[in-house]
Order: C-alpha cells, then sequence, then structure tokens
C-alpha cells in the first residue's frame, strides 16, 4: 500500500435531519481507526460518537486502489449539527522482524504507511495548536484549571 494524500480528515457534513452517509477519503487499516466528532453548531461543544452504537464503518475493499469508505451513522445527523470524520491510527509499532526469518515486503509496507499516517495525523493536529514562533525558548506556562476561570490568552499590547 501507499498513502497518496496528507487528507486525514473529512467533513465537515452538515446535519439537515436526513444525512447518515459520511464519505471519507483516505487510507485506514481498520474500522476503529477514525473517529467521528459531532458538534453543535449552536454551542460548539463537541461530542465523539462510538463505534457501533452511534456508527458503523464500511470500508472500501482495497485501500490500495480506492482508500477510504463510510461512515454511516445509526440516526440522521440532526439539523444544527456538524460532523468530522479524523483519523484515529493508534500510536503502536506491532510489525516484528527477525534475522532468521522471512522477509514479506507487504508487512514492512504496512509499517511504513502506518508510520505515515501518525505522522499526517501529528501534523493535522500541530495545524490546528498555538505554536511558538521558531527560536522561541519561552514556553506556554498556564496556571492551574481553576487559576485559569475567566481568564484570556492575549499576546502583546
Amino acid at each position: 500500500m501507499t498513502v497518496q494524500t496528507e487528507t486525514r480528515v473529512a467533513g465537515p457534513f452538515s446535519g439537515y435531519g436526513v444525512t447518515t452517509a459520511l464519505p471519507f477519503d483516505f487510507v485506514v487499516f481498520e474500522a476503529a481507526d477514525l473517529i467521528v466528532i459531532e458538534r453543535d453548531d449552536t454551542t460548539g461543544d463537541d461530542t465523539v460518537l462510538v463505534l457501533t452504537t452511534d456508527y458503523s464503518v464500511t470500508l472500501n475493499p482495497s485501500q490500495d486502489d480506492d482508500p477510504g469508505g463510510t461512515i454511516t451513522l445509526v440516526a440522521p445527523l440532526p439539523s444544527g449539527s456538524t460532523d468530522f470524520v479524523y483519523s484515529n491510527v493508534a500510536a503502536l509499532q506491532e510489525a516484528i522482524f527477525t534475522n532468521t526469518g522471512g522477509f514479506y515486503p507487504a508487512v514492512l509496507n504496512t509499517a511504513l504507511d502506518k508510520l505515515t499516517v501518525l505522522v499526517q495525523q501529528v501534523k493535522e493536529a500541530q495545524a490546528r495548536s498555538v505554536l511558538a514562533p521558531v527560536g522561541e525558548t519561552a514556553g506556554l506556562d498556564l496556571p492551574p484549571t481553576p487559576q485559569r476561570a475567566g481568564l484570556y490568552l492575549a499576546f502583546d499590547a
């Protein structure tokens, strides 16, 4: 398999009370490699949907030739909600290579593809993060949660 796209997110999918199919077109290895977030458009609150309780996953038969698949919601996406499908591949390395074992290129390719996907997940999350400029040495030292109530994050005058 090869990873031919950097996309690790599908959506936004807007709710109109009828949408149940959420297609995605990035490589995954199994259904558990996905996470579905439902956002209430009024409050901005996010809810993580639960696999087999709130949705099912159908992967395309060949992730090599046609990556992706479809999330099928148990209930239609409600009006005033927006769903996003994210890659959520576990950061594990499960391939074992031994000196005396056979060499199986497919096992090596899968391990490298998984590393690529993990890097893409970090890159996607980092793109949504607050970052200090290169060369900045000061860390972001936040007070504990109870002391942050009512405070704002601001920069410069």
